[in-house]
């Protein structure tokens, strides 16, 4: 209720703002879904590509490729720009003794 007190007594340039902040909320949706959807696509892209590498770094029991909701929360953390980077260099290891890596790894390799 505050808002709204605020709003009539803020005047018409708060109120302005406002009303096209809900003009916009329209296309906000939109773009967020559409976001959505690209998401849930590299998601099922990850999962093939990506899906049977061994977990090193920063891969663990949620960002990883491994089933479709970890990939899609793998993705969701990049999209926000939470540590990215790490997980991209986490995914673009060589294959090397050093990082253990299989060609055709297993469920008893995982663990």
């Amino acid at each position: 209720m505050r808002i709204v007190r605020l709003l009539k007594r803020g005047g018409k340039s708060l109120l302005l703002i406002f009303n096209t902040f809900v003009i916009t909320l329209h296309s906000l949706v939109n773009i967020g879904g559409l976001l959505l959807v690209f998401i849930y696509m590299y998601s099922i892209l990850g999962m093939i590509i990506f899906g049977n590498i061994q977990r090193n770094g920063i891969m663990n029991d949620y960002l990883n490729f491994e089933n479709f909701s970890n990939a899609f929360i793998t993705l969701f953390t990049v999209a926000t720009e939470d540590t990215w980077t790490v997980t991209m260099m986490s995914f673009a290891t060589p294959k090397s003794p050093i990082f253990q890596c299989k060609e055709d790894a297993g469920y008893y390799d995982y663990i």
